[in-house]
């Protein structure tokens, strides 16, 4: 991920990819999951600060 970001916010002409691999039943939640509650987080951060805020506290988690 810190690849990514660099890559990200030196505006380098490359397309990059992130894939998350959650768990996608409804009834299972962040709290359950530690993949749904990361994909939670970045969601929730990218809706208010952007893609570069997201990553970053995607890279401190």
């Amino acid at each position: 991920l810190q690849y990514a970001l660099r890559f990200y916010a030196h505006e380098i002409p490359v397309r990059l990819g992130v894939v998350f691999v959650a768990n996608d039943e409804k009834e299972i939640t962040g709290f359950d999951d530690a993949s749904v509650a990361m994909l939670n987080l970045y969601n929730f951060i990218k809706s208010n600060n952007g893609i570069q805020k997201a990553l970053d506290v995607l890279i401190e988690v």
